[in-house]
């Protein structure tokens, strides 16, 4: 079971650092834009020692987000082509009802750790799943339609048309 192997200290230190390193995680700010930079470095700095994961930047459309979602991919022994997901957004709120800093350590920072300390146990157990599994890191998933003219879940729902543009197996 790979959730033995998971440390509550890590994903207090990671959701310290996206809660008090990031003014805001806000998809629209140069800080959510950096904030996802450092969440793929990080997953990239874990699934180093394994040449079978492979983690990307998901662009999206200038007009959904220029904030990019992240994708971890574990490649599957047996079946490649089925995809499990595991996903949460990286994104926070900021400034829409007056703050002057929203860091987001319950949104989404509490959600989004597991992801990297997955995969930091996936990594060190060198655990290889059956079916191809990919963490997601969401981008542009909050701010509510009447705020910007578009839905919430941007990211997601980017990806989500791609893959069934795509014809992936999800």
């Amino acid at each position: 079971h790979l959730s033995r192997n998971i440390f509550k200290d890590n994903l207090e230190k990671i959701v310290s650092k996206l809660s008090t390193g990031f003014v805001t995680r806000d998809f629209l700010t140069e800080e959510g834009i950096r904030a996802s930079k450092w969440i793929k470095e990080l997953w990239e700095a874990i699934s180093s020692k394994r040449n079978d994961i492979d983690v990307k930047f998901c662009e999206h459309d200038p007009s959904l987000s220029n904030q990019s979602s992240i994708i971890a991919t574990i490649e599957g022994s047996a079946e490649k082509h089925s995809i499990v997901i595991l996903g949460a957004h990286i994104d926070s709120i900021n400034q829409m009802w007056g703050e002057q800093s929203a860091p987001g350590a319950d949104d989404n920072a509490s959600g989004v750790s597991i992801l990297p300390e997955l995969l930091r146990v996936i990594v060190e157990t060198g655990y290889v799943p059956e079916k191809t599994i990919q963490l997601m890191g969401y981008a542009a998933e909050e701010r509510p339609s009447h705020v910007l003219g578009s839905p919430c879940c941007r990211g997601s729902r980017d990806i989500a048309l791609q893959y069934s543009n795509g014809g992936k197996n999800v």
